[in-house]
């Protein structure tokens, strides 16, 4: 977990499009970023290429993600897509890599940490979502397979799985007294199970990522959200297809089908009933979020 992050005012950016018409088969319209320097030395992790409109991918885990990057990789091409930023980020925040210069930045990182990186502003955000119950059965049954001999990915949440792996191999989901004890007793860690949609999309400190929350978080992290320019949902991959090529400028194109590291059953099931009635404090809040971003997703362009 990192802690004690001071928020600074995002520096501004103007986005312009080149206006001269591109010949066909020459080079692709430019991107062109204009703002003030780093405040105060301050590392810049990622800056626009300028082949295309910059992107931000703020993946959730267990939401589709594999198959958003394969969507990303059709409408700005593969070499355009840099994931699994989060564990490129102790290097790049330290100055031992020297900036990532890309027009798509994907990875397990949540808002208020992008918002505190110098430049972030330059990148228009997308995230998708997913019916609350059914992403936090696919979280808990994806890091229960660390406990079968699968290795946990390197990376800033790497110890907070371990955490997770052993309070899932702790747990009876078949027993209401087993499941009641890891809901009364667990200790949010960072990427948790708690809720953790909510979560990503909040902004102000980084203690949103363990702390109690409380229905003005779900508000917060709406407001949040409005602001992305495009939400998919992970039910409805043909509009987050279609959301994405709208915005990439890529106009009617034929669908890609594509379903990636879908989970498998190791140790809950979504039709188990009781484990539902009693983890719903961890999935409450997702799913009210959940229920109104459907409508923020229905007034973006398709």
């Amino acid at each position: 977990m990192v802690f004690g992050f001071r928020r600074l005012k995002a520096d501004p950016v103007a986005l312009v499009r080149d206006d001269v018409p591109a010949m066909p088969g020459t080079e692709r319209d430019r991107f062109i970023f204009s703002g003030k320097p780093a405040l105060g030395g301050r590392p810049v992790p990622f800056e626009p290429k300028g082949d295309a409109l910059p992107v931000f991918f703020l993946h959730i885990p267990r939401t589709s993600g594999g198959t958003v990057l394969k969507y990303l990789g059709k409408y700005w091409g593969q070499q355009a897509v840099v994931q699994g930023v989060e564990g490129m980020l102790p290097q790049l925040l330290s100055r031992k890599s020297e900036t990532l210069t890309t027009d798509v930045v994907a990875g397990h990182v949540p808002l208020v940490r992008w918002e505190f990186f110098t430049g972030s502003s330059a990148y228009r955000r997308v995230t998708v979502l997913r019916d609350p119950w059914a992403r936090l059965v696919s979280h808990i049954n994806c890091i229960g397979r660390y406990n079968d001999g699968e290795p946990i990915p390197a990376g800033p949440w790497e110890a907070s799985w371990r955490v997770m792996a052993d309070a899932v191999a702790r747990t009876d989901f078949a027993s209401r007294t087993s499941m009641e004890r890891l809901v009364r007793l667990w200790s949010p860690v960072e990427g948790g199970f708690d809720n953790l949609q909510v979560r990503m999309l909040l902004t102000g400190s980084m203690a949103s990522m363990v702390k109690a929350l409380a229905p003005r978080d779900v508000e917060r992290a709406i407001q949040n959200l409005d602001t992305f320019s495009v939400v998919g949902l992970c039910e409805d991959q043909a509009g987050l297809q279609r959301r994405l090529g709208a915005l990439a400028g890529a106009g009617k194109t034929a669908p890609l089908v594509a379903f990636e590291n879908a989970g498998k059953p190791s140790v809950l099931s979504v039709r188990n009933e009781l484990a539902r009635e009693v983890l719903e404090p961890w999935f409450a809040a997702d799913l009210e979020l959940y229920t109104r971003a459907k409508a923020i997703a229905a007034r973006q362009p398709v």
